[in-house]
């Protein structure tokens, strides 16, 4: 099935188009014309942006005339009728040029490329974000290895010390030899569980 390039386009803009019937009706009927004409900019600036995103060159040429036809009415001066009916048969145009994009609309080549291309960066994207979890758990419980290793490591080395120090004592000797070997044992046991003894 053909890509569609306007699928996200035809909502807003309708949305636009809306806001934008809506107050050149407003100012017909005589309404706040400062406040609404601000509004009505905002809109048809909205919608001219967008359309010249996806080349819908002619809906953001007719939007831009709706921006002239606004423009001397910032200061809240109501325009004429024939200035209200000429925003409405812009309106009209916009409406049949958005019409016209309901149909099936075949993608260039460069834009179907373009979208296969998103679509395998995004698979690519998010096999690597769960690699690069599943390594930071690994990561994480190797850490914890390693802490338990390098603090085992620095018991034996001040057992060593203190046994140096208290060699002249054989009880002391004997009951912190006993030690040192379950030290040596634990560290055996954590070092090939990290694979770093055999």
């Amino acid at each position: 099935m053909a890509a569609d390039p306007y699928r996200y386009f035809r909502p807003e803009a309708r949305e636009l188009l809306d806001s934008i019937g809506k107050g050149v009706l407003e100012l017909e009927k005589g309404g706040a014309v400062k406040e609404t004409v601000a509004s009505l900019l905002r809109s048809a600036h909205t919608l001219k942006g967008a359309a010249r995103v996806v080349k819908q060159i002619e809906i953001a040429d007719f939007a831009h005339a709706v921006e002239e036809l606004l423009g001397p009415h910032r200061d809240g001066e109501a325009p004429a009728r024939s200035r209200i009916d000429e925003l409405l048969r812009h309106c009209d145009a916009i409406s049949k040029k958005l019409q016209a994009l309901d149909g099936p609309v075949e993608p260039s080549a460069r834009a179907a490329e373009v979208e296969d291309t998103v679509r395998v960066e995004i698979g690519e994207m998010d096999a690597l974000l769960a690699g690069i979890g599943e390594t930071g758990v690994q990561l994480g419980a190797l850490g914890k290895k390693r802490s338990q290793l390098q603090r085992g490591r620095n018991l034996a080395r001040d057992l060593r010390q203190k046994l140096r120090e208290r060699s002249e004592l054989a009880i002391g000797v004997r009951r912190e030899g006993r030690l040192q070997q379950l030290l040596v044992e634990l560290l055996l046991r954590i070092g090939r569980a990290l694979g770093v003894l055999a």
